[in-house]
């Protein structure tokens, strides 16, 4: 919310006189590198601490992978004959 706010009024004052465009421009440009890089850096540092966690989730994944796969499988195909056969919209209707 406060990313669209803060580009959307930075937007505003670009737009509003034709000079300042392309400093608007570039200050949504820098605003949207900026938080892009304080994302990407906060993931690697979550993973780098959970990375020890993740090790008991990943050798489950790997041990039931096939039973992983048929399920998903199964849930493709159920999803695929609900849309084929036009129920999909009263499936999703269910989950709201």
């Amino acid at each position: 919310l406060l990313r669209k706010t803060t580009l959307s009024l930075i937007a505003q004052d670009a737009l509003g006189s034709s000079h300042l465009q392309s400093v608007g421009n570039l200050k949504i440009f820098g605003l949207n590198l900026h938080l892009g890089s304080v994302v990407w850096l906060a993931n690697i540092m979550i993973s780098a601490v959970l990375i020890d966690q993740m090790a008991g989730t990943l050798n489950f994944i790997k041990r039931n992978y096939k039973t992983i796969n048929r399920i998903a499988g199964v849930f493709l195909i159920f999803i695929g004959l609900l849309m084929i056969t036009g129920y999909f919209q009263q499936f999703l209707v269910m989950f709201m």
